[in-house]
Parts: structure tokens; C-alpha cells; sequence
């Protein structure tokens, strides 16, 4: 059995950090025969640092599914990377239909950011941070982050998978911004890559989410739980909820589930 949990709004609390209870509540179920992966939207340089008291968690599926991170061999296990010309054409459409646009990317060697894309944040701290990514289409990109002023994310969406669905998977997770990966890559194929390593079946496969960016892994996992916090489009495809990720709702899962085996 696989117990794959998205952090931010799911496995992290409002500090950003796992909680002593939910570790507790990961060590039984590891102790009663359960593998964790970890999920995320994030890049492995800002959650690895936030899961070290989580050491139970060694594969870590980052950036909506654009590569696997192994904690124990610091290193990327695979990746699946935009197409360096595709993104580039991507980005001059849609800079073409929307001038006020700002780019951000996630490379091999780290984070870059646009002039464009700064100016729209409040405190530029709260960005993830790193060497510099590099130049679109001459690095090997995971994630393109794509953002506009004054319009709500969905809509925005909606706008761009329109305007270059073709080049790229679009996706929001709570974030003022989008997040884009290589086509047909989520965090439904990252995960079910990790179901392969630990040899598990989709069945056997249990998923927490709370954001639009889980809805193909929790579509995939055959048990999906959302958070209490969930969007209204997690909340009606899962088949169980729990509390909020505030309440350790991961945790309160957990417990009733090995509660009752």
C-alpha cells in the first residue's frame, strides 16, 4: 500500500511544516506495512529542507510531476522537462495576447525570475529561491510559472490552456500565479511512476489533496481524501474528506484508518 500526500494545504500546517503529531501518525502507518510519497507543486529545494523530520519520506514527486527527487541520494531520480522550443513559442503567444505578463522558471540549476513577474508580489522572499535557472530554451525547464494582474487564476487558466494547451500542461494550486509542465504532465503520471518503484497498483494507492493541481493523482489514486480545506472540484471527486491540513487532517485519516484494520 502507498499513502501520497500533497504538501502545502494537505501535509503542511499553516507553518509550512509537518506537524509532531502527523509525523507520528506517518511512522505507524510505515509501521503497518505503508510506503509515503510526498506530491507537490514545489520544487525539491523548498520542501526537502521541511521534510527532514518527515525522514520517512525519501521519494518526493516535485513540481506537479515534472521530475522525482530522492531524498536519501540527493539527487533527481527522472524528469520529464518542457520542450526547450516549444516554451519559448509558448511564452511569445502569450506575451502577444497579454503584454502584462510575467515569467518565472524552474530549471535543473535553479530559479529565475522576470522583472514583470517580481513586480507583481508582495514580498519577493515568499518566491522560491536558488541559483539562476538559466535562459528559456537553452535549459532543460521543469516548470514554467506564468502571471497577470488583476485576473483570477482560474479564469486565467482557462485563457492560457486555450491560447497553448498544445505546448504545455496548465495548473493553479492556490498560488496568484499558474504553473505550466511539458504536456500530459501532472501530478497523476508522477505519481503513478512512483507507484511503479514501490511496485503498488493504482488501487492500492491512497491520495490527500486539496488543490486543483492534485485532481488527476487524487482522479488516478484508488482512495482519494480530501482535505477540509479542499476546493469545491477536490471535494467532489474524493472519496473520503477529512479536517483541515491546520487540524492534521492527514493525521486524523491515518489514525482512524489503522484504527479500524
Amino acid at each position: 500500500m502507498l499513502i501520497a500526500v500533497d504538501l502545502d494545504g494537505t501535509l503542511f500546517g499553516r507553518d509550512a511544516q509537518v506537524s509532531a503529531r502527523t509525523i507520528d501518525s506517518l511512522n505507524l502507518a510505515v509501521k503497518a506495512g505503508y510506503s509515503i510519497v510526498a506530491v507537490t507543486g514545489r520544487s525539491w529545494r523548498t520542501c526537502i529542507e521541511r521534510l527532514k523530520p518527515a525522514s520517512m519520506i525519501e521519494y518526493v514527486v516535485c513540481s506537479n510531476g515534472a521530475y522525482a527527487y530522492d531524498v536519501e541520494q540527493a539527487k533527481v531520480r527522472w524528469s520529464r522537462p518542457l520542450d526547450a522550443v516549444a516554451c519559448v513559442d509558448a511564452m511569445r503567444k502569450i506575451r502577444a495576447e497579454f503584454p502584462e505578463v510575467g515569467f518565472g522558471w524552474e530549471s535543473e540549476t535553479g530559479f529565475s525570475y522576470e522583472k514583470a513577474f517580481i513586480r507583481q508580489v508582495d514580498d519577493p522572499k515568499t518566491l522560491e529561491q536558488s541559483a539562476k535557472g538559466g535562459v528559456p530554451g537553452q535549459s532543460e525547464m521543469y516548470k514554467l510559472l506564468i502571471r497577470l494582474p488583476k485576473m483570477q487564476v482560474e479564469q486565467f487558466a482557462q485563457l492560457i490552456t486555450g491560447l497553448v494547451g498544445d505546448a504545455m500542461e496548465v495548473s493553479t494550486s492556490g498560488a496568484p500565479f499558474l504553473d505550466a509542465t511539458a504536456p500530459t504532465v501532472n501530478k497523476a503520471v508522477g505519481l503513478a511512476t512512483a507507484a511503479e518503484h514501490f511496485n503498488v497498483d493504482a488501487q492500492d494507492v491512497i491520495a490527500f489533496g486539496d488543490n486543483l493541481n492534485d485532481l488527476p493523482m487524487l482522479k488516478w489514486a484508488g482512495t482519494a481524501v480530501a482535505m477540509g480545506n479542499a476546493h469545491p472540484e477536490v471535494l467532489s471527486v474524493a472519496d473520503a474528506m477529512t479536517v483541515s491540513n491546520r487540524r492534521d487532517g492527514v493525521a486524523v485519516y491515518i489514525d482512524k484508518m489503522l484504527g479500524s484494520l
